[in-house]
């Protein structure tokens, strides 16, 4: 199982971006590895190991679209997106972990303003409205 993880960890080294688990020492270190840039994490605010440990402070933006989002979602990330340009100016990384490829001018506006774009097909997606189905619709908060 050691020698899986250290695999894991030259192989996730090595790519471009990373986006890890906020309570993981694994992803605290590639984050860290990363000095902070072309890197984030999910489940939390912080990551303690990287703010008190490992003094990485800059904090990356993440941002989640999918193309059948309604219109008004994506109005509302492009502001946020100009509201965070304008407050911090391009020094700081912003990620999307997207959903689509159809809509071209959205990812061109995204490439001009210098958002790092995480190509995201979801395996279960094929198959979502049947375990909709399958659900407990008394249970479910939809």
């Amino acid at each position: 199982r050691d020698i899986f993880a250290a695999v894991d960890f030259f192989v996730c080294s090595r790519i471009d971006s990373f986006i890890g688990n906020s309570v993981s020492t694994f992803s605290a270190l590639q984050i860290a590895k990363r000095r902070g840039k072309h890197s984030s994490w999910y489940n939390s605010r912080s990551i303690p190991l990287l703010a008190d440990f490992m003094q990485v402070h800059e904090i990356p933006i993440v941002y989640t679209y999918t193309e059948a989002s309604q219109v008004f979602g994506q109005l509302f990330l492009k502001a946020s997106i100009l509201s965070v340009r304008k407050a911090f100016g391009m020094g700081i990384d912003i990620n999307i972990i997207y959903h689509g490829t159809e809509d071209t001018a959205f990812l061109a506006w995204l490439m001009h303003q210098h958002v790092i774009i995480h190509n995201h097909e979801p395996k279960w997606l094929p198959i979502i409205e049947k375990l909709r189905l399958k659900g407990n619709q008394e249970a479910s908060h939809l």
